[in-house]
């Protein structure tokens, strides 16, 4: 039983799933970490699709309401612009 009094506005997850188009939203990927358990590997268009689809899984696994969701994938794409538009230098330490 998840206590969802720590857990019913926290969006860190969400966060972090929205921050995926630093990785570009034609990104297709596998993943394999299913397999570990017997399960099919996954496969995804996106980034973007495997963010949404964890994101919405916090709801359906009733941890998160929707509007914490909603909010922690507009701060994960916010940081995932910001980070994007940061100018790294190269060959400094």
């Amino acid at each position: 039983m998840v206590n969802l009094a720590k857990h019913y506005n926290q969006r860190g997850k969400s966060t972090l799933f929205g921050a995926a188009p630093l990785f570009g939203d034609d990104f297709s990927f596998t993943d394999h970490t299913p397999a570990e358990r017997g399960l099919a590997p996954r496969s995804f268009a996106s980034f973007f699709a495997f963010a949404n689809e964890a994101a919405v899984s916090r709801l359906y696994g009733g941890i998160h309401y929707r509007s914490a969701i909603q909010l922690g994938i507009e701060q994960g794409r916010c940081i995932g612009r910001q980070v994007s538009a940061l100018k790294f230098k190269v060959g400094q330490n």
